[in-house]
Protein backbone atom coordinates (compact mmCIF):
# COMPACT_ATOMS: atom_id res chain seq x y z
CA UNK A 1 0.00 0.00 0.00
CA UNK A 2 1.41 3.12 -0.87
CA UNK A 3 0.02 6.68 0.90
CA UNK A 4 0.72 9.62 -1.22
CA UNK A 5 2.54 12.28 1.23
CA UNK A 6 3.35 14.86 -1.55
CA UNK A 7 1.88 15.86 -4.93
CA UNK A 8 1.67 18.48 -7.58
CA UNK A 9 -0.96 20.24 -5.49
CA UNK A 10 0.68 19.27 -2.48
CA UNK A 11 3.94 19.89 -0.54
CA UNK A 12 4.15 23.56 -1.64
CA UNK A 13 4.58 24.27 1.97
CA UNK A 14 6.69 27.92 3.04
CA UNK A 15 9.23 26.58 5.29
CA UNK A 16 8.10 28.22 8.14
CA UNK A 17 4.48 27.24 8.07
CA UNK A 18 2.57 24.31 8.99
CA UNK A 19 2.39 21.45 6.12
CA UNK A 20 -1.37 20.71 6.98
CA UNK A 21 -2.46 24.20 6.68
CA UNK A 22 -0.44 24.98 3.57
CA UNK A 23 -2.27 21.96 1.95
CA UNK A 24 -5.35 23.04 3.45
CA UNK A 25 -4.96 26.62 1.78
CA UNK A 26 -3.61 24.86 -1.87
CA UNK A 27 -6.53 22.24 -1.59
CA UNK A 28 -8.96 25.56 -1.20
CA UNK A 29 -7.58 27.14 -4.40
CA UNK A 30 -7.91 23.42 -6.44
CA UNK A 31 -11.44 23.28 -5.18
CA UNK A 32 -12.44 26.62 -5.98
CA UNK A 33 -11.09 26.49 -9.82
CA UNK A 34 -13.03 22.45 -10.04
CA UNK A 35 -16.65 23.82 -9.13
CA UNK A 36 -19.04 24.26 -12.08
CA UNK A 37 -18.17 23.87 -15.61
CA UNK A 38 -19.09 27.26 -17.14
CA UNK A 39 -16.48 28.65 -14.75
CA UNK A 40 -13.61 26.85 -16.50
CA UNK A 41 -14.48 27.30 -19.83
CA UNK A 42 -13.92 30.84 -19.51
CA UNK A 43 -10.87 29.90 -17.80
CA UNK A 44 -8.41 30.71 -20.85
CA UNK A 45 -5.53 30.06 -18.52
CA UNK A 46 -7.30 26.42 -17.84
CA UNK A 47 -6.07 25.05 -21.19
CA UNK A 48 -2.70 24.16 -19.69
CA UNK A 49 -4.35 21.63 -17.57
CA UNK A 50 -6.70 19.94 -20.35
CA UNK A 51 -5.18 15.90 -20.13
CA UNK A 52 -5.13 14.89 -23.05
CA UNK A 53 -5.19 11.23 -24.15
CA UNK A 54 -8.57 11.47 -22.58
CA UNK A 55 -11.15 11.66 -25.20
CA UNK A 56 -12.42 8.02 -25.23
CA UNK A 57 -15.85 7.03 -26.98
CA UNK A 58 -19.31 7.92 -25.36
CA UNK A 59 -20.58 4.43 -25.55
CA UNK A 60 -18.69 3.10 -22.97
CA UNK A 61 -17.38 4.11 -19.24
CA UNK A 62 -13.56 4.69 -19.60
CA UNK A 63 -11.33 4.63 -16.71
CA UNK A 64 -8.23 7.15 -15.75
CA UNK A 65 -6.29 7.20 -12.31
CA UNK A 66 -5.26 10.76 -12.34
CA UNK A 67 -2.08 10.73 -10.03
CA UNK A 68 -1.55 14.38 -8.76
CA UNK A 69 -5.49 15.64 -10.17
CA UNK A 70 -5.85 18.31 -7.16
CA UNK A 71 -9.72 18.78 -7.16
CA UNK A 72 -10.06 17.11 -10.00
CA UNK A 73 -10.00 19.98 -12.72
CA UNK A 74 -8.72 17.35 -15.21
CA UNK A 75 -11.55 15.32 -14.88
CA UNK A 76 -13.51 18.59 -15.51
CA UNK A 77 -12.33 18.93 -18.92
CA UNK A 78 -12.50 15.15 -20.00
CA UNK A 79 -15.69 15.16 -18.96
CA UNK A 80 -16.79 17.75 -21.67
CA UNK A 81 -15.52 15.14 -24.52
CA UNK A 82 -16.13 11.90 -22.90
CA UNK A 83 -19.58 12.21 -20.44
CA UNK A 84 -19.27 8.97 -19.74
CA UNK A 85 -15.84 8.63 -18.26
CA UNK A 86 -14.86 7.69 -14.70
CA UNK A 87 -12.17 9.22 -12.71
CA UNK A 88 -10.03 8.29 -9.66
CA UNK A 89 -7.72 11.09 -8.21
CA UNK A 90 -5.24 10.07 -5.91
CA UNK A 91 -3.92 13.00 -3.90
CA UNK A 92 -3.27 14.14 -0.03
CA UNK A 93 -4.85 13.45 2.72
CA UNK A 94 -5.33 17.17 3.13
CA UNK A 95 -7.03 17.93 -0.64
CA UNK A 96 -8.74 14.59 -0.60
CA UNK A 97 -10.50 15.49 2.25
CA UNK A 98 -10.99 19.08 0.81
CA UNK A 99 -12.17 17.58 -2.46
CA UNK A 100 -14.79 15.20 -1.20
CA UNK A 101 -17.57 17.50 -1.73
CA UNK A 102 -17.29 17.16 -5.27
CA UNK A 103 -17.40 13.46 -5.22
CA UNK A 104 -19.41 12.10 -7.30
CA UNK A 105 -20.14 8.42 -8.89
CA UNK A 106 -17.89 9.38 -11.79
CA UNK A 107 -15.48 11.12 -9.62
CA UNK A 108 -14.20 10.01 -6.64
CA UNK A 109 -10.97 11.32 -4.82
CA UNK A 110 -8.15 8.78 -2.44
CA UNK A 111 -4.58 9.39 -0.90
CA UNK A 112 -4.15 5.53 -2.14
CA UNK A 113 -3.28 4.19 -5.21
CA UNK A 114 -4.09 1.04 -4.82
CA UNK A 115 -7.50 2.05 -3.29
CA UNK A 116 -7.92 4.48 -6.41
CA UNK A 117 -6.89 1.41 -8.47
CA UNK A 118 -9.43 -1.13 -6.79
CA UNK A 119 -12.93 1.24 -7.44
CA UNK A 120 -11.56 1.85 -10.82
CA UNK A 121 -11.66 -1.92 -11.19
CA UNK A 122 -10.06 -1.85 -15.19
CA UNK A 123 -8.00 1.04 -16.00
CA UNK A 124 -7.88 2.74 -19.54
CA UNK A 125 -4.88 5.36 -18.46
CA UNK A 126 -2.79 6.58 -16.18
CA UNK A 127 -2.56 10.43 -16.32
CA UNK A 128 -0.23 12.52 -14.77
CA UNK A 129 0.55 16.68 -15.14
CA UNK A 130 3.56 18.02 -13.39
CA UNK A 131 3.51 15.79 -9.71
CA UNK A 132 5.63 13.09 -10.03
CA UNK A 133 8.69 15.82 -9.28
CA UNK A 134 7.16 16.58 -5.65
CA UNK A 135 6.57 13.24 -3.95
CA UNK A 136 9.71 12.17 -1.87
CA UNK A 137 10.63 9.04 -4.21
CA UNK A 138 9.57 9.43 -7.78
CA UNK A 139 10.64 6.21 -8.90
CA UNK A 140 9.03 4.36 -6.26
CA UNK A 141 6.01 5.94 -6.78
CA UNK A 142 6.18 5.26 -10.56
CA UNK A 143 6.63 1.28 -9.86
CA UNK A 144 3.65 0.82 -7.29
CA UNK A 145 1.10 3.08 -10.08
CA UNK A 146 2.56 0.33 -12.40
CA UNK A 147 2.22 -3.09 -10.25
CA UNK A 148 -1.34 -2.03 -8.84
CA UNK A 149 -3.11 0.02 -11.28
CA UNK A 150 -2.24 -1.94 -14.61
CA UNK A 151 -3.63 0.45 -17.03
CA UNK A 152 -3.39 -0.14 -20.77
CA UNK A 153 -1.79 3.23 -20.69
CA UNK A 154 -0.01 5.62 -19.14
CA UNK A 155 1.30 9.49 -19.80
CA UNK A 156 3.07 12.03 -18.11
CA UNK A 157 3.18 15.59 -18.72
CA UNK A 158 5.90 17.98 -17.45
CA UNK A 159 8.19 15.64 -16.11
CA UNK A 160 11.55 17.33 -15.27
CA UNK A 161 13.94 14.90 -16.47
CA UNK A 162 18.25 14.70 -16.51
CA UNK A 163 21.11 13.26 -17.76
CA UNK A 164 22.80 11.68 -14.82
CA UNK A 165 21.57 10.93 -11.35
CA UNK A 166 19.02 11.93 -9.83
CA UNK A 167 18.88 15.48 -7.61
CA UNK A 168 16.41 17.52 -5.73
CA UNK A 169 16.38 21.70 -5.48
CA UNK A 170 13.95 23.74 -3.46
CA UNK A 171 11.55 26.07 -6.32
CA UNK A 172 9.91 28.97 -5.04
CA UNK A 173 7.16 30.54 -6.53
CA UNK A 174 3.80 32.59 -5.83
CA UNK A 175 0.81 30.74 -4.31
CA UNK A 176 -1.11 32.07 -6.78
CA UNK A 177 0.77 29.96 -9.07
CA UNK A 178 -0.34 26.56 -7.71
CA UNK A 179 -2.43 25.72 -9.93
CA UNK A 180 -6.38 27.46 -10.95
CA UNK A 181 -8.40 28.59 -9.10
CA UNK A 182 -9.32 31.22 -6.51
CA UNK A 183 -6.90 32.18 -3.79
CA UNK A 184 -7.93 30.82 0.08
CA UNK A 185 -6.38 34.76 1.18
CA UNK A 186 -6.91 38.01 0.21
CA UNK A 187 -3.05 38.30 -0.27
CA UNK A 188 -0.24 36.50 -2.13
CA UNK A 189 2.49 34.94 -0.73
CA UNK A 190 6.02 33.29 -1.62
CA UNK A 191 5.94 29.55 -1.03
CA UNK A 192 9.39 27.14 -1.41
CA UNK A 193 9.00 23.26 -1.59
CA UNK A 194 11.20 20.74 -2.63
CA UNK A 195 11.74 19.28 -6.84
CA UNK A 196 12.99 16.82 -8.07
CA UNK A 197 15.09 16.39 -11.52
CA UNK A 198 14.65 12.60 -12.39
CA UNK A 199 16.99 10.29 -14.44
CA UNK A 200 15.65 9.85 -17.70
CA UNK A 201 16.76 5.78 -17.46
CA UNK A 202 15.78 5.59 -14.10
CA UNK A 203 12.40 6.78 -14.95
CA UNK A 204 11.94 4.44 -18.32
CA UNK A 205 12.83 1.43 -16.30
CA UNK A 206 10.93 1.84 -13.73
CA UNK A 207 7.46 1.06 -16.06
CA UNK A 208 7.93 -2.19 -15.36
CA UNK A 209 5.69 -4.39 -17.96
CA UNK A 210 5.55 -1.29 -20.24
CA UNK A 211 6.93 -0.40 -23.34
CA UNK A 212 7.58 3.65 -24.24
CA UNK A 213 5.64 4.71 -27.32
CA UNK A 214 6.21 8.55 -27.31
CA UNK A 215 8.83 10.90 -25.58
CA UNK A 216 9.89 14.42 -26.46
CA UNK A 217 10.55 18.14 -24.48
CA UNK A 218 7.29 19.10 -23.11
CA UNK A 219 5.89 22.56 -24.41
CA UNK A 220 4.03 23.39 -20.94
CA UNK A 221 7.20 23.63 -18.91
CA UNK A 222 10.53 24.75 -19.99
CA UNK A 223 13.35 21.84 -19.26
CA UNK A 224 10.84 19.13 -18.19
CA UNK A 225 9.70 16.21 -21.36
CA UNK A 226 6.10 14.09 -21.49
CA UNK A 227 6.05 10.43 -22.33
CA UNK A 228 3.48 7.50 -23.10
CA UNK A 229 3.52 3.80 -22.44
CA UNK A 230 1.70 1.36 -23.14
CA UNK A 231 0.98 -1.95 -21.58
CA UNK A 232 3.09 -5.44 -23.05
CA UNK A 233 0.64 -8.09 -23.46
CA UNK A 234 1.66 -11.12 -21.18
Amino acid sequence: MLVIVSTWYCNHRHRDQPAYEFDTEVASQAVSASRGDRRIQKRGADRDYLPENCCFSTNRRAAVLDFGGGAGIHYKLARQQSPGIRWAVVETSAMVYRASELATDQLMFFDDIEKAADWLGSIDLIHSNGAIQYVDDPIGTVKALCAAARAAKMVWYRVPICDGAAKAEVQTSLLSDNGPGQMPTAKDKLVKYERHWISESAFVAAHEGYCSTEQGPDPRERGSQQFSFARINS
